[in-house]
């Protein structure tokens, strides 16, 4: 198994990311943000970006506005991580070991119930059967 957390954001919600990436600093495994275009993405997001520590953080700039399942597919193609935990940049982590924790688990799992959330774990194996 090789785990990694997909966080989602855009230029546009640097405001979440910047509550988000916190509580993700002490992730004992790596963090993939993908950032997707809108519009340019502003030189004071990009040198927080850029400040962010590696590890756990690598940033990857996708090519195509395409929200958290296009997101998840741009990791899937640019990295050869074998599970993936999807986060929404508008989410809090108060305990990152704890869903880390959730790797555990055989199969790909959901974290919501409700709102029409993404997030989960995802299996590259069921990924890349999926027709993106």
């Amino acid at each position: 198994m090789n785990p990694c957390i997909v966080v989602v954001g855009d230029p546009l919600m640097q405001v979440w990311l910047e509550n988000l990436l916190p509580s993700l600093e002490k992730s004992s495994i790596p963090v993939i943000v993908v950032i997707n275009p809108s519009a340019s993405i502003p030189e004071i997001m990009d040198d927080y970006l850029n400040g962010l520590p590696s590890p756990p953080f690598q940033i990857l700039f996708n090519t195509v506005d395409s929200y958290e399942v296009g997101a998840l597919k741009y990791a899937l193609e640019h990295t050869t991580f074998t599970d993936f935990l999807l986060l929404q940049c508008s989410t809090y982590v108060k305990d990152v070991e704890m869903l880390v924790s959730f790797f555990s688990e055989e199969y790909s799992i959901m974290i919501t119930e409700h709102y029409g959330s993404l997030m989960g774990i995802y299996k590259r194996e069921f990924l890349e059967q999926v027709p993106f």
